[in-house]
């Protein structure tokens, strides 16, 4: 059941013509995958809103990366923003204008359809303008600030895609966005190594002595260079063990507290990070090595879909 599920809602997504939901989809599929196959195990009246909620926060999360400096990207999230206030302000939404950019061709019918909080896409918007000024969080505090201001409240966004509107669901999603957005942060600490960018909040880079260029340019001398790789792999850790506890939170107020049968097809999002979390672990906290790329019955897709269907946590 849970193959034919993914591979018939791939092939009826394929088999549809270009447009702007089809564009959604595909910015989805290429830079976030684990949203990409949550989005096609939910119910089919959720597709639209939630792949058009998810290529949202997919273009706002890419636009420090493509932007060279910041006030370029703080005239795209001033734009953003007056386009939400259109939608939620203006009698008859957007201008037609606007409309021919596909994410708010499919976002606005999704905020009208599902009443989506306005007070979560401009917090997620204000939080993305912020981090533009920022090279590196100079602490765990700033960086679990800024994951509470946009994966929180993209998951609860989530939630009213599939209308639930729950307290307990809400508090599992907050715990459970924590846990996704730390495990999202640690995965693209080597990649923004290799753009220059030493991502590890400054108080562990204290706490563990981790030179300022041990990510960026290695030692030759081998034994200073296992003493940088020990000292990242202990920042990992830490990081890693933040996360953790917030999954168990998650899991541990899903199973004590009743949330409505809709949100197990949303938080199955947790399944990818629970997986990346296991692999760490195995791999001695080694980002560079830790990689999900399992495959048959322990594969990504699969046990997303097993946790949807069959188990009593979808996490």
């Amino acid at each position: 059941m849970m193959l034919f599920t993914l591979s018939t809602t791939r092939r009826a997504l394929s088999t549809t013509s270009f447009s702007s939901a089809s564009y959604c989809i595909d910015m989805v599929k290429k830079a976030d995958h684990a949203s990409y196959l949550t989005g096609l195990l939910l119910p089919a009246a959720a597709k639209p809103s939630y792949f058009a909620l998810a290529a949202f926060n997919c273009e706002t999360s890419n636009m420090k990366s493509v932007t060279s400096d910041n006030s370029a990207g703080e005239l795209r999230m001033h734009w953003w923003r007056e386009r939400l206030g259109e939608i939620y302000d203006s009698p008859n939404g957007l201008d037609d204008t606007y409309l021919t950019s596909p994410i708010l061709a499919e976002l606005q019918p999704a905020i009208k359809n599902h009443g989506l909080t306005r007070r979560f896409l401009e917090q997620i918007v204000d939080a993305r303008q912020r981090d533009l000024a920022i090279t590196a969080h100079p602490d765990l505090t700033s960086l679990e600030t800024y994951i509470q201001n946009t994966q929180v409240p993209l998951l609860k966004l989530g939630l009213e895609c599939v209308d639930v509107r729950d307290d307990n669901a809400d508090h599992v999603a907050s715990h459970l966005a924590m846990s996704t957005g730390l495990a999202n942060f640690i995965r693209a600490i080597p990649f923004l190594a290799d753009a220059k960018i030493v991502a590890i909040p400054g108080d562990m880079l204290t706490k563990h002595r981790i030179r300022s260029n041990a990510l960026l340019q290695p030692s030759s001398n081998p034994d200073e260079r296992l003493r940088d790789d020990e000292a990242v792999k202990a920042a990992v850790f830490d990081l890693a063990v933040v996360g953790n506890e917030h999954a168990h939170h998650a899991r541990e107020m899903f199973e004590k507290s009743p949330c409505p049968p809709e949100a197990k097809s949303v938080f199955v999002r947790g399944v990818e990070q629970a997986m990346f979390y296991k692999k760490l672990e195995e791999v001695g906290f080694d980002v560079r090595h830790a990689m999900i790329k399992e495959v048959g019955l322990n594969s990504l897709p699969v046990q997303m879909a097993k946790h949807r269907y069959f188990a009593n946590c979808p996490f």
